[in-house]
């Protein structure tokens, strides 16, 4: 019975772990400071980064600048060093806004650590501003690097640098793993508890007896 006791606790423990909410997301930069410019353009505009540990890309976003919606449709992108595009998105002003950007998830994408990536966001700078002359502070998990742009209609990946910090899109990260297991570890779990099954119905019944005195 003791077997059978831990055997179940080990079960619950498994389950727990692996039904665990992931980590809540982070915006991979925020912006403390920042002056903002419209009536150039089209722009895509963002900026590169690395990560420094084993991360999730959950949302992409765009610039808002005051916070009222678009005037221009804006999608943006999610580049690795080699510019594969890792995973895109549309925003609209309906989007989530979180510290001067429109979110919107997307299914999620590893970031590996030591490897380096693009975010940018298309058609900034004829109606809708972007920022410059920005203070950043990087999220835990990654270290931004320089400011990134391309002029032309459209997603284009941002290849050209600036050091001035020109900003329109951005990303939310987490370091949570998947909630999902992998099918050997569902395997494992499913073992577990048939074992568990098993043991259960191969306990010894016991018979009790009740003497009543004559």
């Amino acid at each position: 019975m003791k077997f059978v006791n831990r055997l179940m606790m080990a079960s619950a423990l498994v389950c727990g772990v692996l039904l665990a909410s992931p980590a809540s997301a982070a915006t991979a930069v925020s912006l403390s400071s920042f002056s903002t410019y419209a009536g150039d353009g089209p722009w895509s505009m963002g900026f590169s980064f690395t990560a420094t540990q084993d991360l999730s890309a959950t949302a992409l976003g765009a610039f808002d600048d005051l916070g009222d919606g678009f005037i221009d449709a804006h999608e943006i992108g999610l580049w690795d060093s080699s510019g594969t595009l890792l995973a895109s998105a549309s925003i609209s002003s309906t989007d989530t806004l979180i510290d001067g950007f429109r979110y919107t998830n997307i299914a999620s994408v590893n970031l590996i650590s030591g490897a380096t990536y693009t975010v940018g966001a298309s058609n900034f700078g004829v109606n809708d501003a972007y920022a410059y002359d920005t203070t950043v502070t990087s999220a835990p998990g990654i270290v931004s690097g320089q400011g990134r742009y391309a002029n032309g209609s459209g997603l284009i990946n941002p290849t050209s640098s600036n050091g001035a910090g020109y900003f329109g899109g951005n990303l939310q990260i987490s370091s949570a793993v998947s909630a999902a297991p992998e099918p050997a570890t569902w395997a494992m779990l499913i073992l577990g508890f048939g074992l568990a099954g098993v043991a259960l119905r191969r306990r010894p019944k016991v018979t009790t007896r009740v003497s009543y005195a004559a």
